[in-house]
């Protein structure tokens, strides 16, 4: 099963447990060495690279566990980032949907779908890095949604491409201003 937490208790915990597993698989890493793994295996979070409230982003297991697998292939749909949240009041409320390889791998022809206020956008990426993180821009009209705004975005990789964790290839999300 899986759970889902949040806050500094349980993100403690993992980052402890990350490092524990580390040190047993190479007992030689320095502190400098370790820090170096936990900023690489970090993805996205809140806004686009170092940010206050989640520094390098969020640690994630299954980029440090295959750090080592150069066929380890995870592009995904990170989110959504509203530079500003001032909803109806905006005007023109410009936000981004990003999407990071986070993988080993280089990945391309992915198809990104984006679908809100009864508008459907699609964009082609291509020629993604590992770790790199691409971002599409939309609008909103603050006129055109009254405090909250529904999106849907997708991920669709080509045929044949054989992604680690198809789960974080969607996300469905309910905003409010």
């Amino acid at each position: 099963e899986m759970v889902h937490f949040s806050g500094t208790s349980i993100s403690a915990a993992m980052v402890t447990g990350a490092i524990a597993v580390e040190l047993a698989r190479t007992p030689s890493l320095s502190p400098l060495e370790i820090d170096r793994l936990l900023r690489n295996s970090c993805i996205e979070a809140e806004r686009p690279g170092f940010d206050s409230i989640s520094g390098y982003g969020a640690l994630s297991l299954s980029r440090l566990e295959n750090q080592n697998n150069p066929n380890y292939c995870d592009p995904a749909l990170v989110g959504y980032h509203f530079e500003h949240s001032d909803g109806l009041n905006a005007g023109t409320l410009p936000f981004d949907v990003m999407i990071q390889n986070q993988g080993n791998t280089w990945v391309g022809n992915l198809s990104l779908h984006v679908n809100y206020l009864a508008m459907n956008k699609s964009f082609r990426i291509d020629n993604l890095a590992p770790g790199e993180l691409r971002m599409e821009k939309l609008y909103l009209q603050g006129a055109e949604f009254d405090d909250t705004v529904e999106i849907e975005a997708r991920l669709v990789l080509p045929s044949g491409m054989n992604d680690a964790r198809l789960d974080n290839n969607k996300r469905k999300s309910v905003i409010k201003f």
